[in-house]
């Protein structure tokens, strides 16, 4: 909506080696700090101005061998961006969204019915390499003992392919696992596709609309101990009291 648009500060995508695009990077800025109360002082504190990037994909369908290479180039890319952006901002929420075309589990993301608890799928390692830049599967960090999927084959497909968890969102620790982060599988939608749309509510202000404002970054006070060498007299007022 348009106080998303308000709130979004830069939107850039770049092209892939044959010209296509399929990933869009869109950085949000919140309009507030978010105010705490200090417990030990009893002051408001301000924490520092939310930041979000959001990072939308189409994934390659990798399991066929001839878009692996694009696939793990483009992932490679993805995540050397997404480092870079740890980097510059330490409390950003880095948001991984879309079809991912590839999925880890076959007996929790698919409706095969011989798969086995220890059984991955092909393209499981797509799923490794995105959880290696530091984001979370918000789904499965929800919901770890639900099977389920998004994208169900019609056609002559359905006779053929499996119902697949295909639709994902990823997000860094903070998000993932925070207790207001909400995620569900919209199975009513009347869109003309055959995947069934992934949404999440999370718990980052950067569209001005939060009725309470709910810290995403937990305060941390940090106390430095520094060691000093002891000087002669006070060594040996110790040797004296330990006597």
């Amino acid at each position: 909506g348009p106080k998303w648009r308000k709130a979004r500060t830069t939107t850039y995508s770049p092209a892939e080696q044959d010209g296509g695009k399929r990933v869009t990077y869109s950085n949000f800025v919140a309009k507030e700090r978010p105010k705490i109360v200090d417990a030990a002082t009893n002051k408001v504190k301000l924490l520092p101005l939310p930041r979000m990037v959001l990072v939308t994909t189409y994934g390659y369908n990798s399991a066929n061998s001839s878009n692996k290479k694009r696939s793990r180039e483009m992932w490679k890319e993805v995540k050397r961006e997404v480092e870079c952006i740890r980097r510059r901002y330490t409390m950003v929420t880095v948001v991984v969204a879309g079809d991912i075309n590839a999925t880890r589990s076959s007996a929790m993301d698919t409706n095969r019915a011989d798969a086995a608890p220890e059984d991955r799928e092909q393209d499981a390692e797509v799923i490794d390499g995105i959880e290696s830049m530091g984001v979370r599967d918000i789904f499965r960090t929800k919901h770890p003992d639900t099977r389920a999927w998004t994208r169900e084959p019609s056609g002559d497909l359905a006779a053929t392919h499996p119902s697949r968890m295909l639709d994902k969102i990823f997000a860094t620790s903070e998000t993932a696992q925070h207790l207001a982060t909400r995620i569900g599988i919209h199975t009513g939608s009347s869109l003309d596709t055959d995947h069934l749309p992934v949404v999440v509510d999370i718990p980052n202000d950067c569209a001005g609309v939060a009725e309470k404002m709910v810290p995403v970054w937990d305060p941390v006070t940090i106390t430095r101990v520094k060691r000093e060498a002891p000087s002669e007299k006070r060594k040996a007022e110790y040797s004296e009291k330990v006597q």
